[in-house]
């Protein structure tokens, strides 16, 4: 079948990345981190504009045996109360800027609108939509051919130590 294909891992945040560019925002020399509340946390880590390898940040522990879903998703959002459950959001917005050193955090999925408490300057709620009209941007965009995996430097590349 020689047909054309986009694949995006997580659609949601590819999507809202692709919306953002519609809108103007320019992502070249930063790196940006798109997170979903919704049902459970959707997480996608950008850099220059392009989409890095997808880490399942939604199933890590996040506080005590917890994890992300558990932690910030719409059972925990239902079960504490939109109060308790915004403090929770804030700390997870706090542990992500340590451990991803994101340049801007951009808010999205159907509960982000539960987002009552102030929010720093490098963090911004956009609307569900933008991941729509983001994956229908997709189709827009030559598909890219994934790049090889580099060894750090000075590190041996297992791929030509292994080949025959």
């Amino acid at each position: 079948m020689n047909q054309p294909r986009t694949l995006a891992i997580d659609i949601g945040g590819s999507g809202i990345k692709a919306a953002l560019l519609d809108n103007g925002g320019s992502m070249i020399g930063k790196r940006q981190m798109v997170l979903t509340l919704g049902t459970g946390a959707g997480t996608s880590i950008f850099r220059d504009g392009e989409i890095m390898t997808h880490l399942e940040l939604a199933h890590h522990p996040v506080s005590g045996n917890k994890t992300y879903d558990e932690y910030i998703g719409n059972t925990a959002r239902e079960k504490k109360g939109k109060k308790a459950w915004g403090k929770r959001v804030a700390k997870v917005i706090d542990i992500l800027r340590v451990v991803v050193r994101f340049d801007h955090l951009y808010l999205g999925g159907g509960n982000a609108k539960d987002v009552t408490f102030h929010l720093p300057p490098d963090v911004s709620i956009v609307p569900n939509t933008d991941g729509l009209t983001g994956g229908i941007r997709l189709w827009h965009e030559e598909p890219k051919t994934a790049a090889a995996i580099e060894p750090p430097p000075g590190e041996p590349d297992q791929a030509a130590a292994t080949s025959t």
